[in-house]
């Protein structure tokens, strides 16, 4: 069996969804993750295939500066990590306000090649992270079952 996770170039999305597939390779299964380059170390630890999918013009391994960022990410990066200093209603404000891009990039191009990806893998098994906008469109309107997971954030 195979299972397919698809999520956002970003760490905070990738790591949750790679710990729910470890029980699917803990199984002895086959664990493909398609996402863009920069968490290719993430999909590595964790011993998991990546096909490449890239979901948005930004990303994050881990810990990022906006100056690593693509132009017009790096200004969306700098107004989070604002935003986040001013408060949770803020922080969650200005996301919402952002997720028509960023989330959102190039949507019938990102669906195309979310319905690429499933051809070449041939998956049993679908989870998507919730906010991979073009990602789950694409998974829908091709027919494709699948496991939408809503990740939450931790406090401190």
């Amino acid at each position: 069996m195979t299972l397919l996770v698809v999520s956002p170039d970003y760490a905070s999305h990738l790591l949750p969804l790679a710990t729910l597939a470890t029980a699917w390779a803990d199984a002895g299964e086959q664990v493909v993750v398609a996402t863009g380059p920069s968490t290719e170390g993430i999909v590595r630890r964790f011993g998991f295939e990546r096909a490449h999918l890239q979901l948005g013009r930004g990303s994050n391994p881990g810990v990022i500066r906006a100056e690593d960022q693509p132009p017009g990410e790096d200004d969306a990066l700098r107004g989070f990590f604002e935003a986040t200093r001013r408060g949770a209603v803020q922080t969650l404000a200005f996301q919402a306000d952002a997720r028509g891009d960023d989330l959102l990039w190039e949507p019938l191009a990102v669906a195309r090649e979310v319905q690429r990806v499933v051809d070449r893998v041939r998956p049993d098994e679908v989870i998507v992270d919730h906010l991979a906008f073009s990602a789950r469109l694409a998974l829908m309107a091709s027919g494709v079952r699948h496991g939408d997971v809503v990740l939450g954030h931790r406090r401190r």
